[in-house]
């Protein structure tokens, strides 16, 4: 696992950014040249957020950033992260767009959230959610309410991967075009507030045998300073990441759970013991209801299967306890 101490300023210039482009670079050659395996993106989609199949033309690194680098000129561009959107070339034959049911309601639930009234010039979003979730929510933001995304994904696409970077790479493929357009628009603008792309799972270790740990840490100086965020005119943050709350993003008390292993969380509470309002936000996707009713529909056909049999076998019904399920790009609570 990486843990990275960017300095926020590049006292350096061109020269520096890029060596750390070139590192970065070599490092996902070598990765991915290892792995060859399915990146098993759920729900791949042939067509983008644009209903086109422009989506190809971003398969090149230097055109899906154009895409979703922040517009010139802007503060927060110096905290985007590019290993993710790197890689995209070095995947290219392995990877489609991802567009599914469970990024489908998310941004419902972000529609509605700006439909209330929440968003607005003087309010940051910090989107700390499975990193496939987080790029569907942004892309939401930046359609409905003029916000510039500030990518943070910052892993490389590996089939045996600790992090499944690959599922928030397929939903980057989607949006490329839709992001793309509204900063050609000017809709998107170097003063248009910022929402930060973050994975939940960014942190995740190797939990089988023959994963590779492609996670990373963010540090303090990965996030705007409680300055930066006054100075851009930011008097108010909300932190969307995941809970079981049935579906509906609604406002609740500030998280104290440390499950991140890093510091953006302390961070964000430095912001808010300085003065910025801090609202915290909470969502789960479809998952946990498809499980059930999976889980639901076995337990029936078992039943019908014991009844026409004659035999008496007694059904022995689960009780479901509050767990935490992993899938292929984000955790669940049920």
């Amino acid at each position: 696992m990486q843990e990275y101490f960017l300095p926020q300023e590049d006292p350096a210039g061109g020269d520096a950014k890029r060596e750390r482009e070139e590192k970065e670079l070599a490092e996902i050659e070598q990765m991915t040249s290892l792995d060859k395996g399915d990146l098993r993106i759920v729900m791949p989609q042939e067509l983008d957020s644009t209903d086109s199949s422009d989506w190809k033309q971003y398969l090149k690194r230097e055109k899906l950033r154009d895409a979703w680098e922040p517009p010139a000129g802007s503060p927060f561009a110096k905290y985007e992260k590019t290993k993710t959107i790197n890689s995209v070339e070095f995947v290219a034959s392995r990877i489609k767009p991802r567009f599914s049911e469970y990024e489908r309601k998310c941004v419902n639930e972000i529609s509605n959230l700006i439909d209330r009234g929440e968003a607005g010039s003087d309010v940051a979003i910090i989107l700390n959610s499975g990193g496939v979730h987080s790029v569907a929510m942004a892309a939401e933001f930046a359609q409905k309410a003029g916000y510039q995304p500030i990518s943070m994904l910052n892993s490389i696409p590996l089939s045996n991967g600790s992090v499944s970077s690959a599922q928030g790479l397929a939903a980057l493929l989607y949006n490329a075009g839709r992001i793309n357009d509204l900063k050609r628009k000017g809709k998107i603008k170097s003063d248009s507030p910022p929402v930060f792309i973050l994975d939940l799972h960014r942190t995740s270790k190797p939990a089988l045998s023959g994963q590779v740990d492609n996670g990373y840490k963010l540090n303090e100086s990965n996030l705007p300073s409680f300055e930066e965020l006054v100075s851009a005119g930011i008097k108010k943050v909300i932190y969307v990441d995941e809970d079981d709350d049935h579906g509906i993003i609604r406002p609740r008390d500030y998280p104290d759970r440390e499950i991140y292993n890093d510091a953006v969380l302390p961070t964000i509470k430095k912001w808010k013991q300085r003065g910025i309002e801090v609202f915290s936000q909470v969502y789960i996707h479809m998952m946990m209801i498809m499980i059930f009713l999976v889980q639901s529909r076995i337990q029936m056909v078992l039943q019908i299967m014991a009844r026409k049999i004659g035999t008496n076998t007694q059904m022995n019904m689960q009780t479901t306890t509050r767990t935490q399920v992993q899938c292929k790009s984000c955790s669940v609570f049920g």
